[in-house]
């Protein structure tokens, strides 16, 4: 497993996933309220990531993450931490 990823690139992987411009993808951007993305598409881009990644977030963080900043927070917090 690679260490960490910086922000910039999680931001590209998400731009990616979600079909949409990385510019727009700032750390405190609400996805659901300012972008539109819908919850469905979010749950789907972190599904992606912990395939990828092989990491596994709680239920809660894929349902309740709402910002880019929050998702590459648990993104890292589970990359770092050893499952189990």
């Amino acid at each position: 497993m690679e260490n960490r990823i910086s922000f910039a690139q999680f931001q590209a992987l998400f731009a990616e996933y979600l079909g949409i411009e990385a510019s727009r993808l700032t750390p405190e951007v609400n996805l659901l309220l300012e972008l539109g993305i819908d919850s469905l598409s979010l749950v789907n881009a972190m599904i992606r990531l912990e395939r990828e990644y092989q990491i596994m977030f709680s239920p809660e963080d894929r349902v309740m993450t709402r910002t880019l900043g929050e998702a590459y927070e648990r993104f890292d917090y589970y990359r770092r931490t050893p499952p189990g």
